[in-house]
């Protein structure tokens, strides 16, 4: 994926000239120089190019090391190009799962891209919690303006991702006043009423959009919410993150 500079989410959906938008070229080659795939995207603003270890023709390219080139022009005339080294394998892939455990009040966080529109999108935060250690308190909303409580989260993984992969949050609470039936959602699963453990459906990791760009550091994201009459608290999420590595 080629990036431009200055991207964010509210410029691209709503007032990018489609009249400036760039022209992308991208190539691989041989290390030797020879071109085995090419590719043109014109008029956007994030062209992703999808390769499969093929030659244009189709035919596998044989194991080995190849070339990643990107040439990027504008209407005027400018230039850019990027390089990148990739590597063919022909090794069979075997599922593994990594997973980590955090404190909810120790979870990362982003704030998602609403862009304006006159305050549909306010919400209230989570505050520490007082059932759990290092928890998160989802509490009613204070304002009338705001539609619920809301936490936006997010965790990097110690690995490159790739486009195959998928995770699952698991959420493990309670509501705020014991014994109550308050319950909560996580990714729009009801966790509750009363302490429970729910793990939300696996999802793809999502490469080519906010809030993983322009940071490039959140391929996992989820969100825990309350509505005004319900008051839960968070004390830890897991995440499960499935790959693809090397049999051996």
């Amino acid at each position: 994926m080629w990036l431009s500079d200055g991207w964010n989410a509210w410029d691209e959906e709503l007032f990018w000239d489609d009249g400036l938008l760039a022209r992308s070229r991208l190539e691989i080659r041989t290390q030797a120089g020879e071109l085995v795939w090419r590719r043109v995207i014109r008029n956007s603003y994030t062209p992703v190019f999808d390769w499969y270890g093929r030659r244009d023709g189709g035919a596998l390219l044989p194991p080995g090391g190849y070339v990643v080139q990107v040439v990027v022009s504008d209407p005027a005339g400018n230039r850019s190009r990027d390089r990148q080294d990739v590597w063919v394998s022909h090794e069979q892939l075997a599922e593994e799962i990594w997973s980590a455990t955090v404190a909810a009040a120790r979870a990362g966080r982003y704030s998602p891209e609403f862009g304006g529109c006159n305050g549909c999108g306010e919400s209230a935060g989570p505050v520490p919690s007082e059932r759990f250690p290092d928890g998160l308190s989802f509490r009613p909303a204070t304002e009338s303006w705001q539609w619920g409580t809301a936490g936006y989260f997010g965790m990097d993984v110690p690995f490159a991702e790739s486009p195959a992969d998928t995770y699952r949050v698991t959420a493990t609470g309670g509501p705020t006043v014991p014994g109550s039936p308050d319950q909560g959602r996580l990714d729009g699963i009801d966790v509750g009423p009363g302490d429970a453990t729910v793990t939300a459906q696996w999802r793809s990791v999502s490469l080519t959009g906010d809030p993983f760009l322009p940071a490039m550091d959140l391929p996992v994201t989820w969100t825990f919410i309350t509505s005004p009459e319900n008051s839960y608290d968070v004390a830890t999420f897991t995440v499960e993150y499935r790959r693809y590595v090397p049999a051996g």
